[in-house]
């Protein structure tokens, strides 16, 4: 009897020390995959940038549905980002004067600079463009950094119209990207921040205790590439595509405002040039078809405005450096992009605008 428990005995201890032995196999293993997969993704798409409060503070405004506080600083990612008086990103050039060459750059988070520093930003990139190509008779350019993140062409119009008596340009860029073409309820987006007050823009909420938790945890998450490698593409997989009468509404939306900015520049004697900023999956590869382009530059075309498609600089500057020029885990251009896409603007504006550039 005693024999018969033992045996059992030791039946049971020698069956759970296989379970732990194959438990600790299993563990290892997926401890290694993970950390396999943790490697390859930060060789081939480079490691997270870490976020640092303070975050990007917006508050109503009745055209453009929200805006940047002036006077105000915050960071983006590691870079910090100082307001000015206009409510724009950068220097207000509050010196520039009738002699000086006016540009003004509009756009979203690219031209804003998501991600890089103040020298690093695509108006700051051309501003310097500018000045090494400028010869004896050549005008100082001033260029004033009118992105923010995530406006579509109508803000990105109203920002220009409330800008105007204060910076006269005589040139306007406008960096356009295909998520421009995304409808915005202005209306709506102004109401709530009126009733709420100024919001955390990455928070989508006024700034609490509880939210500030949320995002430091979400932070840790953020240390790993595969992590966030893995939320992007899901992201990717469950965004719904636009359905194809919304899109043709985007592109109807987008002659309209391209008709106002003609008129604008009419009344306000500035030129135009329509910069398209390419998405970096099509700067990527040089098969992949752009089919967005064509169609910005017909619309373009059509009203006699100067276009300048980036696709080419980007790609040739992919093959120069052996890699995507984009931060880690982002997508937004890095300096090395921008600096290439300052030397086309600044190109394509001296050769269509010479006498805006010439004393």
């Amino acid at each position: 009897m005693s024999a018969t428990v033992g045996n059992h005995t030791d039946a049971s201890s020698s069956g759970r020390r296989r379970w732990k032995r194959r438990g600790l196999a299993l563990t290892l293993g997926a401890s290694g995959a993970l950390l396999a997969g943790e490697l390859v993704c930060r060789i081939v798409w480079g490691a997270p940038v870490p976020e640092r409060e303070p975050l990007m503070e917006v508050r109503a405004n009745a055209r453009r549905g929200f805006e940047m506080l002036p006077g105000t600083a915050h960071y983006t990612y590691l870079q910090e980002v100082s307001v000015n008086a206009l409510g724009l990103r950068g220097p207000e050039h509050a010196d520039a004067g009738e002699d000086d060459a006016r540009v003004l750059v509009l756009g979203d988070s690219l031209v804003y600079g998501q991600g890089v520093g103040e020298e690093d930003t695509l108006p700051r990139a051309l501003e310097r463009a500018l000045a090494r190509r400028a010869g004896p008779d050549a005008r100082r350019a001033c260029v004033w950094n009118g992105g923010v993140r995530s406006y579509n062409t109508e803000q990105e119009l109203a920002l220009l119209e409330e800008l105007l008596p204060r910076v006269r340009p005589n040139v306007v860029v406008l960096g356009w990207y295909a998520n421009d073409l995304d409808r915005v309820d202005t209306d709506a987006l102004a109401r709530r921040l009126a009733a709420s007050g100024p919001i955390v823009f990455d928070w989508n909420a006024p700034a609490s205790a509880d939210l500030r938790r949320d995002w430091r945890m979400r932070q840790l998450a953020r240390r790993s590439a595969l992590v966030m490698k893995l939320h992007d593409a899901w992201i990717d997989r469950t965004w719904p595509a636009t359905k194809p009468a919304d899109l043709e509404a985007a592109w109807t939306r987008l002659d309209g405002a391209l008709g106002r900015l003609v008129e604008l520049s009419r009344a306000h004697d500035f030129e135009v040039l329509i910069a398209v900023l390419p998405l970096a999956t099509l700067v990527a590869r040089d098969a992949a078809v752009d089919s967005t382009t064509p169609r910005v530059r017909a619309a373009c075309d059509a009203r006699s405005i100067a276009v300048l498609d980036l696709l080419p600089a980007l790609r040739a500057l992919r093959r120069a450096e052996g890699r995507l020029s984009v931060i880690p885990d982002d997508g937004h251009y890095d300096g090395a992009a921008k600096a290439a896409m300052g030397e086309e603007i600044a190109e394509e504006l001296e050769e269509r605008f010479a006498r805006r550039f010439r004393r």
